[in-house]
């Protein structure tokens, strides 16, 4: 079948999104260049001007709750906005304190650059030099309305072809006799437009309808074809004018991106070196193939995070040999084993030869999108304008990230909090109670000759009774009775903390100091495997809940401070597309990302009010 005969193997995926011009100079944004008009302006955080372009493009290119519902639409689209402030306030938060400079952040954000690059020299080189003219145009339309129904010959060996080619002499296929040690494939198929490579499809739709080809030459061989006859092609032939001219003009174009695809590389690769270590390849394929797991869904096996770790302990210190160089570049074993994870690295079969084949040709994909990420650079094309729109939103999500992260992680709960979170909104647990020995003093001085005698190793119930500014206190040694860690703070809050035996202070308690040990705790959770779990999930609630407080207290404190606009009336204007979606972006070379950074829906800080200091006059 010429369908199968002609696919053409694609290593490279072409750009698939159109990227908008540069617009005449009105407001200047954060860092990147960019040019906004003010009339298109539709927000502002901090020092970062946001634009219908950015806001559009975040709005539509991903996932959204309740944008069918045209009722919400409005909400939807003011939850984008606080959104995507929210998001460059954080990013403008984590500049502040050095965290751009921080060498993840620097390997994330360069990474980002050379692949924004790369699609640019992509554009440049490739979708840039490519036009259709309208003798394509009116050909392609024509063509694309037939089918036809052709006889092959297809062989191996190009001299074979030639030689029966040059015997047909006016006979039709069918009429000619092969020897079989020819290896010659007879057949018939039917082809539409738009389906076989170039090289096939050019030379079947010259013909007319008896007409014998020349030799034609494609990926998989060579091939004499014989057009029967033709009919027409309802798909095409029943489109709109319009539509069907749209999908020839981007088919058309698509074969002469690849074609010229292949002349760059031809003429830019052998300028270039990149290379893998056989050596490494050979070894590491035959690890993945005890390692990799089979798939669930189909008779794969997939590289898992479990035959990660599995491939890299068995490593050990090979995984820092190199495996793979591009130009300056250089990736250890233990860089490609993380990046095939990444890429989602299946193979058919566990044997070492097939995974090594698998991987090489992986390696030599990176390889070379590495060498042209580098031409990209090299010259320059960082610096484009639309590229550094582009790099500053993904650095601003990623900045985002980073600072969102640390101001959960300073957030923690103590086993009072929990207890205390049951008691008001959940199902209350047993509460531990604990028994503390405490001293007070009023003074400062009393309290340095308690410590000094407690380093003498003189008992803390001597040292309570000589010191203790409370005559109750004194009179009982200091032993308080049973409390509830929930009681009493912060002395039951850090009680539920501590170990029996363990002491605290001095800190401040009313006008003295205070000190205490912890003697004794009563707790009934701990033994029983429900209250466990029901604590675990409370304290899980709970954490969750305290991170999220803590972050939209902390971006309302920084719109307080930098200041934050929204012009709802521009927003409410724009017609967006309610279809929720998740939209990829191919990259020039190969590859893809998210065609916008993903956001998260941060909107509710706009409710918290955060005092503002009294200006004295």
């Amino acid at each position: 079948m010429i369908v199968a005969m002609t696919r053409l193997l694609r290593l490279f995926a072409f750009s698939s999104l159109l990227l908008l011009p540069v617009v005449s100079l009105q407001v200047r944004g954060q860092t990147s260049g960019e040019v906004i008009p003010s009339d298109r302006v539709v927000g502002r955080a901090g020092k970062a001007f946001i634009g219908e372009d950015e806001f559009v493009r975040r709005f539509e290119l991903l996932p959204g709750l309740y944008r069918h519902i045209a009722s919400r639409m409005n909400e939807e689209k003011l939850i984008v906005m606080y959104s995507l402030i929210a998001e460059k306030l954080l990013a403008q938060e984590a500049e502040a304190r050095g965290m751009d400079l921080d060498s993840l952040t620097v390997a994330e954000t360069t990474r980002m650059t050379a692949l924004l690059a790369r699609d640019a020299l992509y554009r440049k080189e490739i979708a840039g030099a490519v036009d259709v003219t309208a003798d394509e145009m009116r050909k392609g339309t024509r063509d694309a309305q037939r089918t036809l129904l052709l006889r092959y010959l297809s062989f191996h060996d190009a001299n074979d072809a030639r030689f029966v080619r040059s015997h047909l002499q006016g006979r039709t296929l069918n009429e000619m006799t092969v020897d079989s040690s020819f290896h010659a494939v007879r057949d018939t198929v039917t082809l539409a437009w738009g389906v076989a490579e170039w090289p096939i499809e050019k030379g079947a739709f010259a013909l007319t309808p008896g007409e014998v080809s020349p030799v034609i030459a494609a990926s998989d061989g060579f091939y004499i074809l014989q057009l029967l006859y033709e009919d027409q092609n309802t798909f095409y032939a029943g489109m709109q004018t319009a539509v069907r001219e749209e999908r020839v003009k981007n088919q058309i174009r698509l074969r002469k991106e690849e074609a010229r695809l292949r002349e760059f590389l031809n003429s830019f690769l052998p300028g270039h070196t990149a290379f893998a270590v056989s050596r490494e390849i050979k070894s590491l394929a035959f690890l993945l193939s005890k390692a990799m797991a089979p798939s669930d869904k189909d008779s794969a096996y997939v590289l898992d995070q479990v035959a990660v770790n599995d491939v890299i302990a068995h490593l050990g210190e090979n995984a820092k040999d190199t495996m793979l160089v591009a130009g300056p570049a250089v990736w250890s074993t233990g860089d490609i084993v993380r990046r095939l994870y990444q890429s989602g690295f299946t193979s058919q079969s566990r044997n070492p030869l097939a995974i090594a084949n698998a991987v090489n040709g992986q390696c030599r994909i990176w390889g070379t999108q590495e060498l042209l990420a580098q031409e990209a650079l090299h010259r320059g094309l960082e610096k484009d304008v639309e590229v550094q729109k582009q790099e500053r939103e993904w650095r601003d999500a990623y900045l985002s990230q980073v600072m969102r992260a640390r101001i959960e992680d300073s957030v923690s709960i103590s086993d009072a909090d929990v207890y205390r979170y049951l008691e008001k909104y959940g199902e209350p647990l047993p509460t531990p109670r604990v028994q503390v020995r405490e001293l007070s003093t009023t003074s400062l001085e009393d309290m340095q000759h308690a410590l000094a005698d407690l380093e003498a190793h003189v008992p803390f119930k001597d040292v309570v009774v000589r010191y203790s500014t409370d005559e109750t206190a004194r009179a009982s040694a200091g032993l308080s009775g049973f409390f509830k860690v929930t009681e009493r703070p912060p002395i039951g809050e850090l009680a539920a903390e501590m170990s029996i035996g363990q002491m605290y202070g001095p800190i401040r308690a009313g006008k003295g100091l205070l000190l205490f040990e912890l003697v004794a705790r009563q707790d009934s959770v701990d033994s029983d495997t429900t209250l466990v779990h029901k604590k675990r999930a409370a304290a899980e609630n709970l954490l969750r809940l305290a991170r999220k407080a803590h972050l939209d207290e902390f971006i309302a404190r920084s719109a307080a401070t930098k200041g934050f606009s929204v012009f709802e009336d521009r927003i409410r204007a724009l017609d967006l597309s309610p279809i929720p979606m998740m939209t990829f972006r191919s990259l020039g070379f190969g590859g893809r990302i998210f065609a916008a950074p993903l956001m998260p829906r941060l909107f509710e800080w706009v409710n918290i009010d955060v005092p503002t200091p009294v200006v004295v006059p």
